[in-house]
């Protein structure tokens, strides 16, 4: 865990805590928390996590949906892959 991450607990939306913030855009995605995360090269973005706790899908344009939460994306048109 980063030493500066707060963990919410639940209670509403809260801007000081780490988990509070969704990202909806490219934009989010690039900076979190101030730290850039993005790569001088697109060859070295990997996505890194368990593969074992997430569901696979792909969209209809081919990109790859990752979802905690079983099913969710296929009530939103995405296709299990």
């Amino acid at each position: 865990m980063y030493s500066v991450e707060k963990i919410c607990d639940d209670s509403g939306e809260d801007p000081t805590c780490s988990r509070s913030v969704t990202g909806t855009s490219v934009r989010d995605h690039i900076y979190y928390l101030g730290v850039s995360m993005h790569a001088e090269d697109w060859s070295s973005c990997r996505i890194v996590m368990d593969y074992s706790k997430l569901q696979y899908q792909m969209d209809l344009k081919g990109n790859v949906v990752l979802s905690k939460q079983p099913g969710l994306s296929i009530d939103r048109g995405f296709s299990a892959q």
